[in-house]
């Protein structure tokens, strides 16, 4: 069985511009004829599996969507590692939208909704004009995916709403909720004429054959964007110089995954 790893997520790929899908951009004339694939990237954890991804589409041609996080927990799309990064995924030829992070109260209107969403995406674009006017909801609730399939956002495209994910057939990577070979055969038998496809850098290029094998991984990411902070101490800088050692951050993997063997005994 195969794992989530880069070299499946290559596969993948390799399967797909065999089949003839052309992979398009959320904002492309739905009209174009031929096979279509909008190939898109949530960026939840950190921007280094993103960059990784992006280097595997550019080697391959492929220009896919990566929406990134105005309100995300891990990274700071604003720092100046954010932006770099960012902007460094547009000049690998990537599109650049946004990641939306709904509050925990939804508003009770949609005008309100839509209204905050549109606040949040100008925000973004002030610092990345280079961001296509495309949204997808960040770890949406079954209210806010059913909702969603019809709030119009004014000056917005909805990556989520009925066109992209009823009329167009959506699958999604989330917590694999896929394997490999199950989106082998979506894309190798399907015989679908178009495909919305989520696949997160986040759990193909730290990888594993369980979704806690690959959260686990994903920490020395996170680890490491963290750290980034950390080495502008110069204390810091002077014991650690090149950073922690990798040792370190594998260790503390291998704690947290036996910490989650330990809870679920």
């Amino acid at each position: 069985m195969k794992t989530y790893s880069r070299e499946s997520y290559c596969h993948l790929l390799e399967v797909a511009l065999r089949k003839g899908y052309e992979v398009v951009g959320f904002l492309d004339d739905e009209g174009v004829s031929g096979d279509r694939m909008y190939l898109r990237h949530d960026v939840h954890s950190s921007l280094g599996p993103a960059l990784e991804f992006a280097r595997i589409n550019r080697s391959l041609g492929l220009s896919a969507t990566f929406f990134l996080l105005l309100r995300s927990e891990s990274y700071n799309l604003f720092s100046p590692w954010g932006l770099d990064s960012a902007r460094r995924l547009y000049a690998l030829g990537q599109r650049l939208a946004f990641h939306y992070v709904a509050p925990p109260v939804l508003p009770v209107g949609d005008d309100e909704l839509a209204a905050r969403i549109l606040e949040d995406f100008e925000v973004v674009r002030r610092e990345l004009p280079e961001a296509e006017p495309v949204f997808s909801w960040h770890n949406p609730t079954p209210e806010l995916m059913s909702r969603g399939l019809t709030l119009q956002v004014p000056g917005l495209v909805n990556a989520y709403s009925t066109r992209f994910v009823k009329h167009i057939r959506y699958f999604s990577d989330s917590n694999m909720r896929y394997s490999v070979d199950e989106f082998e055969k979506i894309l190798a038998e399907g015989g679908h004429r178009r495909l919305h496809l989520l696949f997160h850098p986040d759990h193909w290029i730290p990888g594993g054959a369980s979704i806690v094998e690959i959260l686990g991984a994903t920490w020395q990411y996170v680890i490491r964007d963290a750290e980034r902070e950390m080495r502008q101490n110069r204390v810091y800088q002077a014991v650690l110089p090149d950073g922690m050692p990798d040792s370190v951050c594998q260790t503390f993997t291998e704690h947290w995954r036996r910490s989650t063997e330990t809870s679920s005994a």
